[in-house]
Order: C-alpha cells, then sequence, then structure tokens
C-alpha cells in the first residue's frame, strides 16, 4: 500500500500521462453541425483533476434539487473556475484539504490505492 501523500500522488499523475499520453475529447462542431474527436495530449493537472471531478460528482447526488439550483446560480453569478484551469499544486492542495485532511473530509482513505479504488480510478 501508498501513503497518500502529495508526492505520491504526483508520482501516480507521472505513471499515468506516461501511460495514456493522450486522451480523445468529444466537442461540438458547429460548422459541421456534429460532434468532433479531438486527441489531446494527458497532463499531470488533468489526471490530479480526474480524482477532483470524480469526487464532485459522487456529491452532486447529495443535493437536493433547490440546493442544486443554488449552487449553479452561485456559480453564474461569480463565476466558476473549471478544473482545467487549475495548477498541479492547486489541485494536489485542494485533493489533500477535501478528501484527505481529517478535518475536511468524510472519507478515511488508508492508502493512495484505497483513494484511487474508491472514485473507480485506475492505479
Amino acid at each position: 500500500m501508498t501513503t497518500l501523500t502529495r508526492e505520491n500522488l504526483l508520482e501516480w499523475a507521472k505513471r499515468r500521462v506516461e501511460q495514456e499520453p493522450t486522451y480523445t475529447e468529444r466537442r461540438w462542431d458547429a460548422d459541421r453541425s456534429d460532434y468532433v474527436d479531438e486527441t489531446k495530449p494527458n497532463s499531470h493537472v488533468r489526471e490530479l483533476t480526474s480524482i477532483l471531478m470524480a469526487s464532485f460528482v459522487r456529491s452532486i447526488g447529495e443535493y437536493k434539487r433547490s440546493e442544486l439550483v443554488d449552487l449553479l446560480a452561485d456559480w453564474a453569478q461569480v463565476g466558476c473556475r473549471g478544473f482545467t484551469a487549475y495548477t498541479v499544486d492547486e489541485a494536489l492542495a485542494e485533493i489533500m484539504q477535501e478528501l484527505v485532511d481529517p478535518e475536511n473530509s468524510t472519507y478515511e482513505f488508508g492508502s493512495l490505492e484505497a483513494l484511487l479504488d474508491e472514485f473507480d480510478l485506475p492505479h
């Protein structure tokens, strides 16, 4: 089992980029009036924020409908920075604060593997 630290999270992200140096993103092409697939380079930030996104998607299910409406209204009013705008340090800090720190997190991960398994992410 791998200890859950910032350094080990970064090493995991680096391994993931080595294993999968590119990914496919589907986007709408207005000129073609169709979706197109684009191959893009993978990054450490993308891999780290995949953990945050998985956690975020799960947490949405815990909101009541009215709470989601309020949340979306707040985001529309103040603006919401997407995960793609994160730096490696910001992604690591948020993972540690939101998912690892016992004062903020409802999870109790004993290892990096446990965190990855929880969100069905590759090792």
